[in-house]
Formats: C-alpha cells, sequence, structure tokens
C-alpha cells in the first residue's frame, strides 16, 4: 500500500495503525512516524528532497525505486479534482505523484469535497487513472465522471 502526503492520508493511516502484515510506502514524515510505532507495519520511506513545510520528500526519479517494488493500492491526497484530473499545487510534487500513481495497481484519491471542481498548479492524474474517489460527499456535477469507470466512495469520518 501506498499513503501518498498529506493530512487526508495521514487519517487513513490513523485508521490502519492496528492492522497486522501490511508494508506502507510514504514520502510523508508524519504517517512514516506513526506507523513505525505499529509493531506489525512495515514502513518503507522513499527519499529524496525534503518539500519544506510539506513534511515529506519528492524526486523525479522515484521511479527507480519504485519500479522494485509492487504497489497494489496507492491513497492520493490532492489540491483539487475536476474533469481534467487530479492536481497539486506544486510541480515537483505533482511529478512524484505521477510516478506513485504510474506504479501503482489501484489509485484512490482522497479529498474533502471543497476540492472538487477547484485549479491548481499541476496535474498528477488524469480520471481514466483514477479507480476511485474517497471524500466526504459527492460534487454537485458528477457527470465528467461518467465513462472513467470511478467508483464514487462517500465517508462520515474524514
Amino acid at each position: 500500500m501506498l499513503l501518498d502526503t498529506g493530512t487526508t492520508t495521514y487519517h487513513i493511516a490513523k485508521h490502519i495503525q492496528d492492522h497486522r502484515g501490511l508494508t506502507v510506502v510514504t514520502n510523508d514524515f508524519d504517517i512514516a512516524k506513526l506507523l513505525e510505532l505499529s509493531p506489525h507495519i512495515q514502513v518503507f520511506l522513499l527519499g529524496g528532497f525534503v518539500k519544506t513545510g510539506y513534511h515529506c520528500t519528492y524526486h523525479n526519479h522515484y521511479s527507480a525505486m519504485l519500479r522494485e517494488l509492487n504497489i497494489d493500492i496507492a491513497f492520493m491526497g490532492t489540491n483539487s479534482l475536476n474533469s481534467e484530473g487530479a492536481f497539486a499545487a506544486d510541480i515537483q510534487l505533482a511529478q512524484t505523484k505521477r510516478l506513485m500513481v504510474q506504479r501503482s495497481n489501484k489509485v484512490v484519491v482522497c479529498c474533502d469535497n471543497n476540492k472538487f471542481e477547484r485549479k491548481a498548479f499541476s496535474r498528477f492524474a488524469t480520471l481514466d487513472d483514477i479507480d476511485i474517489v474517497i471524500a466526504d460527499r459527492l460534487p454537485e456535477n458528477t457527470e465528467h465522471f461518467e465513462g472513467h469507470d470511478i467508483e464514487l466512495l462517500i465517508v462520515d469520518d474524514f
């Protein structure tokens, strides 16, 4: 499993910390710190440059590292999700996220509803790259998700 950097993915880490037999790949310091305390979870922290203010690493050469790993499912945070795909506010993080998406068998984008239809700087996934969107409520317009085989899941505890 891969957990991208972000507050939403940190909440996922909190919910899985008691699970057994997981290997979690992440570039987020806070997620790695939380999960290192779980005796039944193996944590693989991706190295690279430290992104000031984001508590994570980034690197456009993650593909060499990730190519050696079998990522079943990636949980990705986003700054924006619209008809063009999922976006990050920073081009360096978007490049990192793009590599994570490419190396994962299933991609889950996690966001709260205020990320829908917003604009952000750099796309890291098209709608065709995304398998599942998890949010606290549906966007007003779900029309652009149609035809992309994206499952929309709504959760109360975000």
